[in-house]
């Protein structure tokens, strides 16, 4: 019963229909394996992320759709995977769809490098993806993806670190 009240609310705030709102909900609450009873929070997050962001309710399910299973798979929660969706269609105004797609190439890739480094991996695209070409580029803006115990770090870690970085070299250069 909340997962049908809350999709209803979505449905209404979004301007979205019914069929299609409780396919996104279903989505992202299966992708991130919540609990039927925690609708409320999709809904939440995504209202507040869409009234102070320039993102609809709409665009992040759509995104969310793309991505939710893939995000949880290294780590991410729905509210990181949900900020990360909103911040990169805000800024870019890249279609949801491909926010959501290449959020999915991401974290795919990630997981992968996990996996194993100590050879080739391969993305679910069937890419072939080098641990040492990853972390080299990654070594030469100053991000590990390792901590010193040699453990992988969280991939939202990461990409938040990737973030400051970027916004850094670009505040510096516009000085």
């Amino acid at each position: 019963m909340t997962l049908t009240n809350e999709t209803l609310k979505l449905a209404k705030i979004s301007g979205l229909d019914y069929a299609s709102t409780t396919d996104y909900m279903t989505t992202a609450i299966r992708g991130f394996k919540m609990e039927m009873s925690e609708a409320a929070t999709v809904v939440d997050v995504y209202s507040a992320l869409a009234a102070n962001t320039a993102v609809s309710q709409e665009e992040l399910a759509v995104a969310m759709s793309k991505t939710a299973s893939s995000m949880e798979s290294v780590g991410s929660t729905f509210q990181e995977t949900s900020a990360m969706i909103g911040t990169m269609v805000a800024v870019t105004r890249e279609s949801a769809t491909n926010i959501g797609s290449a959020l999915k190439s991401i974290a795919a890739r990630y997981g992968e490098l996990t996996k194993s480094t100590d050879e080739l991996a391969t993305d679910a695209d069937g890419q072939v993806v080098s641990f040492n070409k990853v972390d080299t580029a990654l070594q030469s803006i100053g991000i590990s993806m390792k901590t010193t115990d040699g453990q992988f770090r969280d991939f939202t870690d990461v990409i938040i670190e990737l973030t400051n970085n970027l916004e850094q070299a670009i505040n510096s250069n516009e000085e």
